[in-house]
């Protein structure tokens, strides 16, 4: 059991193989989100509350997308 947990940590990080895609994914978004928002001296607060639910239907999405490709495994 430990075993397999360490391969996991251990492969998670690996970028060239695609390890940490969707962080990468949400640190451009959230990046470029607040650049707009400041540009545009919108709410921060306002606009976050209304991206919340496609950021997690974008995860939904995603894990599925990883299921069905058998990366999960």
């Amino acid at each position: 059991m430990l075993e397999s947990i360490k391969d996991i940590d251990i492969n998670s990080s690996e970028v060239q193989r695609g390890g940490l895609s969707i962080h990468g994914a949400l640190l451009g978004a959230i990046t470029i989100t607040v650049l707009y928002i400041r540009k545009h001296k919108l709410s921060f607060f306002k606009y976050a509350d209304a991206l919340a639910p496609g950021i997690i239907l974008g995860q939904g999405i995603g894990r599925v997308g990883c299921d069905l490709a058998h990366y999960s495994y």
